[in-house]
């Protein structure tokens, strides 16, 4: 039995409606189905536009979608916001402090999300 969590649930919000890829290509503007089958098999991240129709179509947020996509891209931005917030203690200007209180928000929120899950 695989046990394996699926990198993003595309195939499944697909199969679950009982559409083909070329159906599901159709309602998203594609020219064929297999940018729905790289999208299903993670070779092909898709764009905005495409990701917000999944979510009008299915009702399920892309961060839910493409939760490996997601993790990966809030790892990477809070990485770089904790050098920038690092960097803004040389500075004491207005300015800068209120960047650095959006920036510990931003900080705070991704660590209770990292708690939340576990991580």
């Amino acid at each position: 039995m695989n046990n394996k969590k699926p990198l993003n649930y595309v195939r499944t919000l697909r199969r679950r409606w009982a559409l083909t890829q070329k159906e599901l290509a159709d309602l998203l503007g594609f020219e064929n189905r297999a940018c729905i089958s790289r999208i299903e098999q993670d070779k092909r991240i898709p764009s905005l536009e495409s990701a917000l129709a999944l979510e009008v179509l299915f009702g399920v947020a892309p961060r839910a979608m493409f939760p490996r996509v997601y993790a990966e891209t809030e790892e990477e931005v809070m990485r770089m916001a904790l050098h920038l917030y690092e960097a803004t203690f040389h500075s004491s200007s207005l300015q800068q402090q209120r960047k650095r209180q959006a920036l510990d928000l931003a900080l705070k929120r991704a660590t209770k999300s990292s708690e939340a899950k576990g991580v």
